[in-house]
């Protein structure tokens, strides 16, 4: 089974492409985002992980969005 490529998006544009192999090298993937300060115009930001291996199965992701109090 070939390692994910995992990618960090903000709405539909790329923030993150960096992957991190851990633990068990070869097995394991790791990708971290990390949002340095936040702003007001970060309310309501759509940020979304997605993690494919291969051309042939859909990418698998997740969502988070951004609530400021």
């Amino acid at each position: 089974r070939p390692l994910p490529t995992v990618r960090w998006w903000r709405d539909a544009m790329l923030v993150d492409a960096t992957d991190e192999v851990y633990a068990h090298p070869g097995t394991v993937k790791h990708n971290q985002l990390i949002v340095p300060q936040l702003k007001r115009s970060d309310l309501h930001a759509v940020y979304t992980c997605q993690a494919s291996n291969n051309n042939i199965s859909q990418p698998v992701h997740a969502s988070v969005s951004i609530e400021m109090h």
